[in-house]
């Protein structure tokens, strides 16, 4: 049976853009687990997780929101690498894998708007800030994807040579990724 070459592909790249983005943004990184199951478009990757270890020690309400940022990014870092390498539409990549992350990132929008104005926001300023926050997630997301598209593309090609779907669940261990992320 064949692979589903476009929906394999984006969740590689997808969780590949997490791990690098929380690697670049000097997070603790886990692995990567893939679980492979098929389908009548062939075998295609239906649970796939990236594994992040978030240790915060936080001194501060600017190390909060620093932290909530950097975990806003990572969050965001998955569907711009979908789009900026696979070319993957924005509304389907969001659609299809990306809509946990961004209710995690409308989420941290709103601790922010808590902690930069604690007297409250008007309806409107409420209903803009998360827009605003998301666009700007995307921004420093899109910096980081385009800055690391050549190691992007050889860890990922690398996964999909290293992960056969007759294995359904596969481990990617952080020391793996790391020497494929290493490798120049």
């Amino acid at each position: 049976m064949e692979i589903w070459k476009e929906q394999v592909d984006n969740v590689i790249y997808h969780e590949v853009g997490h791990w690098v983005a929380a690697k670049i943004l000097n997070f603790e990184v886990g692995g990567i687990y893939l679980k492979w199951g098929c389908g009548e478009k062939g075998y295609y990757l239906p649970n796939a997780m990236t594994n992040t270890i978030y240790k915060p020690s936080l001194r501060g309400m600017d190390e909060i929101v620093d932290y909530l940022k950097k975990r806003s990014i990572v969050a965001a870092a998955g569907l711009v690498c979908q789009c900026a390498i696979l070319s993957t539409e924005p509304r389907k990549a969001l659609e299809m894998y990306s809509t946990e992350d961004f209710a995690k990132i409308r989420e941290f929008s709103i601790i922010i708007q808590g902690i930069n104005n604690p007297e409250g926001l008007s309806d409107e300023e409420l209903e803009q800030a998360p827009l605003d926050y998301q666009s700007w997630c995307m921004t420093e997301a899109q910096k980081i994807i385009a800055s690391s598209m050549k190691k992007i593309e050889h860890i990922s090609k690398s996964i999909l040579k290293e992960s056969p779907p007759n294995i359904p669940e596969i481990a990617l261990t952080p020391e793996q990724l790391t020497k494929w992320f290493d490798f120049n």
